[in-house]
């Protein structure tokens, strides 16, 4: 299905963006947003249109002063609401139109009524379901309204076929005590973990905003909006090291942006507490982390990685948002040779634009030895005050 956001009438004329399937469309008037209006009563990230290839388009009015109307009716502020091809947006003096197309496009009239199944261990006289933000093959994310805190979640559930003596299962109950553990702003937050019999699920934050992956997916990110984010998760990884964990999978998908503009470090299922190491769930000499952000040390000798490995991994991920591309691109395990023994291109001549402290930064994090690299927290001191 392919969806688009047009503007039909309003200050600036006429223009339009598509959503890419999986993909958060954020509307406004600042910097950052995939689709700009001129209006002045329009906030600098007002709306945000979420693609669910699954489950259809969602959109959220985000706490915008003078709200947002979807087919004539006000959005509730922060809470995702269906749309559907021909719907009409209504923000300040603007009016924007979606349209849907292709297969699997739905209108208003054709979807009247029309319900969709929860997973009946959510507690639905606690959890009211919103709308689903994804499904993979264990589990389903559902985005809820958690009434007895009227706070808006997110509840990840899995799938009834996953046991209890599942390694999934394992590794689900583990993701959630290790976040649960955390407390930083900046790691998207676990409030409770349910066990009902065979059966688990998560109450965690519900962050309404694109990753850097889909951001970066359009090309090179501005550099304050790169810095900002770089001093962000290295907070949270300041937080995890104190607390003796190892993320292992920091990536550019696994970071999403509040529309605070807030950086929040998500999906802690494959990290590891030091402390239990005999219980690791790592396959023998893989890594689970994606190839292309991986540590020299972390595709070495998987099961021993320490945090100087998510540093390298931030430090992946920054060079990838400024250039455009991770400094690897691995397609073969032979091509993680080049991983254990080559530097990357100079970043200086892939964005000559980005401050030489900021480029030294990213290149210490990608240093070979791990004892080299910065700690988190020297980096987000750094982010912070530049030296």
């Amino acid at each position: 299905m392919e969806v688009q956001l047009a503007v039909e009438r309003g200050p600036g004329g006429r223009r339009s963006a598509s959503v890419a399937p999986g993909a958060t469309l954020l509307v406004g008037r600042g910097p950052g947003v995939g689709l700009t209006l001129a209006d002045p009563a329009v906030a600098p990230q007002h709306l945000a249109v979420h693609h669910d290839p699954a489950r259809g388009v969602w959109v959220t009015c985000l706490g915008a002063p003078g709200g947002a109307r979807l087919a004539d009716a006000p959005l509730a502020p922060r809470v995702p609401t269906e749309a559907f091809g021909g719907d009409a947006l209504a923000l300040g003096e603007t009016l924007l139109r979606l349209t849907t197309l292709g297969r699997g496009a739905r209108t208003r009239a054709r979807q009247a009524g029309a319900a969709r199944p929860v997973d009946p261990v959510v507690p639905q006289d606690e959890l009211e379901v919103l709308r689903t933000l994804g499904e993979g093959a264990s589990g389903v994310v559902y985005a809820a309204r958690w009434r007895p805190r009227g706070l808006l979640v997110a509840v990840k559930v899995l799938k009834e076929h996953v046991a209890a003596d599942d390694p999934d299962f394992e590794r689900f109950v583990r993701e959630a005590g290790t976040a649960a553990r955390l407390r930083s702003p900046h790691v998207v937050a676990v409030h409770d973990l349910r066990r009902v019999g065979p059966r688990a699920y998560v109450i965690m934050e519900l962050v309404e905003g694109p990753s850097l992956r889909d951001l970066v997916a359009r090309g090179p990110l501005e550099v304050p909006l790169v810095a900002r984010a770089g001093g962000h998760v290295a907070l949270a990884l300041a937080a995890a090291a104190e607390a003796g964990i190892v993320h292992r999978d920091v990536k550019p998908a696994n970071v999403v942006l509040a529309p605070d503009g807030a950086a929040k470090l998500c999906d802690f299922g494959i990290a590891k507490d030091l402390e239990a190491t005999a219980r690791s769930l790592t396959l023998t000499g893989v890594g689970l982390g994606t190839l292309a952000y991986m540590a020299p040390e972390q595709v070495d000798q998987a099961r021993h990685v320490e945090p100087s490995a998510d540093v390298y991994a931030l430090g992946a991920t920054l060079y990838h948002l400024l250039a455009g591309r991770p400094p690897w691109l691995p397609t073969s395990f032979q091509d993680l040779a080049r991983i254990l023994t080559e530097e990357p291109a100079p970043l200086a001549g892939l964005r000559p634009d980005a401050p030489p402290a900021l480029v030294q930064a990213v290149h210490a994090m990608l240093a070979k030895d791990p004892d080299a690299r910065p700690p988190a927290w020297r980096l987000a001191r750094f982010f912070q005050t530049g030296a």
